[in-house]
């Protein structure tokens, strides 16, 4: 096989802006329903439920804790975020759509990695500017509003490391971000396997498999804790470290480890389709 038939920049570059150009209007209507979308739901969360958000003049408090609110919105960036990567091969059940689409001269490899970077790290940075877009517009509209001035409230301008949370542990750290990881490239790959309601499927094997993770979780609680009782888990107690449970190196390792085997599994699955 001939290097440039596997990948050639040239070619890559033009595939992305043929896919840009053709989806262009696509993509603009998706990002702005969801900036309006999510621009309306915090203006509405922060008027109705505003501690979390502000802080009041007259309280002595820390202004950079008072904003722990703004984590669970950005629940809902992660949720519009997976259903825009879960849509990547989205025509692959049409077979007029995948013909068209596996016929673009560019390499398998090619037409795996462009969505890939596109959906998933473009994605995750383009959502999370929205979010902070809005977090600052929500912020301009009801500063001045008669609630939060009767109120003397000051609304707490968003910071990245809000996201952060309190616990400051880069195992834990690496363990969330593998988290994410897993969830993106699950919902990227798997719609391949599928040819109609791709991302129904998909939705639904995930929760699935993270029932199946939990009942062998329950299990093993059984087995190291005979006092646990019922459908539950119980594995905090057994420690690797002093940092570090073995629920948490458990979590990392699975996650780790399935999102690479998914990345290839997705690439040639992609490439037998071709053929």
């Amino acid at each position: 096989m001939k290097t440039n038939s596997f990948f050639d920049f040239n070619r890559f570059v033009l595939f992305a802006k043929q896919d840009l150009l053709l989806n262009k209007n696509k993509y603009l209507l998706i990002f702005s329903m969801f900036l309006l979308g999510l621009y309306t739901m915090i203006v509405f969360q922060m008027y109705e439920n505003p501690y979390g958000y502000v802080y009041h003049h007259e309280a002595v408090v820390n202004a950079a804790s008072e904003g722990w609110a703004y984590m669970n919105l950005f629940v809902m960036v992660l949720i519009g975020y997976a259903a825009f990567i879960g849509i990547s091969f989205s025509g692959m059940g049409s077979k007029v759509k995948c013909a068209n689409y596996l016929t673009i001269p560019a390499s398998t490899f090619e037409k795996y990695l462009f969505p890939f970077l596109f959906r998933m790290v473009f994605g995750l940075a383009l959502f999370t500017l929205i979010f902070w877009v809005d977090t600052r517009l929500a912020r301009l509209t009801l500063m001045n509003s008669p609630k939060f001035i009767l109120h003397d409230y000051t609304i707490v301008p968003f910071q990245f490391t809000m996201l952060k949370g309190t616990v400051s542990d880069l195992f834990i750290d690496f363990e969330r971000f593998f988290m994410l990881a897993f969830i993106g490239i699950y919902l990227f790959v798997v719609p391949l396997f599928f040819r109609k309601q791709a991302l129904v499927k998909t939705v639904v094997s995930f929760f699935v498999l993270i029932f199946l993770f939990f009942s062998i979780m329950v299990g093993l609680s059984h087995v190291f804790n005979p006092n646990v009782r019922g459908f539950n888990v119980d594995l905090d107690n057994i420690k690797i470290s002093d940092h570090i449970y073995i629920l948490d190196l458990l979590s990392l390792f699975l996650t780790s480890v399935s999102s690479i085997l998914l990345v290839f599994l997705g690439y040639f699955k992609l490439k037998e389709k071709q053929i």
